[in-house]
């Protein structure tokens, strides 16, 4: 987040000081007013990737859940009681085998 403001602040200058050099004359207004708009953006950015990400971890993680809870109901419609529907349920998975 610190990084993309700090791109937001530092890139509109250094292009209209690039552009100074090259010999395009550009009013100091133009810099500061795309600094003023790029900061928010530059820090806005971090921010939205972190939402699409936890949304879609989300959606990983009722998947996931339902998968079990469907193996657990399979487990109790084959006669094989609670404990025994619940520990098949986890023994699909692969990271809950147990290592004994």
């Amino acid at each position: 987040m610190v990084i993309g403001g700090a791109a937001g602040l530092l890139m509109p200058p250094l292009l209209w000081v690039t552009a100074q050099l090259v010999g395009i004359s550009l009013p100091l207004g133009v810099p500061v007013s795309l600094a003023l708009l790029a900061i928010p953006l530059g820090v806005a950015m971090p921010v939205v990737e972190l939402f699409r990400r936890a949304s879609r971890r989300r959606r990983h993680a009722r998947s996931v859940v339902a998968t079990f809870v469907d193996l657990v109901i399979l487990g109790l419609a084959g006669g094989v009681g609670t404990e025994g529907a619940l520990f098949a349920a986890v023994e699909v998975s692969p990271t809950g085998r147990s290592t004994e």
